[in-house]
């Protein structure tokens, strides 16, 4: 009974996480730091092909949109601990001898893009490694960029909505100034049933 309970909990583990990106990067060493997505971005993946922020954006979003829809594999990514993150495939190039090497976005459970990771067949198995930002990239603090707001009882991520720490727009779910999140447009508060009732 032990080795069948050792057994399920070891393959829960392999399940949850299937791979893991080492990140040897000393800039973010001492806190997770996201890339901010404008027009100094770039990413490469050890090719010659280069990512724009606009073409981040929208893998970013139809990545978190597949991981709600039919699930991404997640794994594990040493630059941010404890976040468990998911990966997207979004390009590939050839490498001699070798085969293909694969291109993905990194987002969290809310969809923050995190970064870019290679994957790679080598003699030992497939191997990983974190994309390159061009020396102009900027960076925020992955703690303040998930400030999360509640918005009609569903969780709110502030940075799906273009600028970080904005409010959707008017007529997307947004609230009016000390309306309640069960309060629909035009009912009155008599029609609500007030505080005082």
């Amino acid at each position: 009974m032990k080795l069948l309970s050792m057994t399920a909990v070891a393959l829960l583990i392999d399940i949850s996480v299937s791979f893991t990106v080492i990140d040897d990067n000393q800039t973010f060493q001492n806190e997770p730091k996201l890339p901010i997505l404008n027009d100094k971005f770039q990413m490469t993946c050890y090719s010659n092909q280069v990512y724009l922020a606009h073409e981040i954006k929208q893998f970013s979003e139809i990545a978190y949109r597949e991981k709600n829809n039919v699930g991404l594999e997640s794994g594990s990514f040493t630059r941010f601990p404890a976040v468990t993150v998911y990966k997207y495939l979004i390009g590939e190039h050839y490498v001699p001898e070798l085969g293909y090497a694969h291109h993905y976005v990194l987002i969290d459970n809310v969809g923050l893009f995190l970064a870019g990771m290679l994957e790679y067949p080598t003699n030992e198995g497939t191997a990983y490694a974190a994309c390159k930002f061009s020396k102009h990239t900027r960076y925020e603090s992955y703690q303040d960029s998930r400030q999360l707001h509640t918005q009609d009882d569903q969780v709110y991520d502030v940075s799906r909505h273009g600028q970080h720490h904005q409010q959707p727009p008017i007529g997307h779910g947004r609230q009016r100034p000390g309306q309640s999140s069960k309060e629909r447009p035009g009912q009155s508060s008599r029609e609500r049933g007030g505080w005082w009732n």
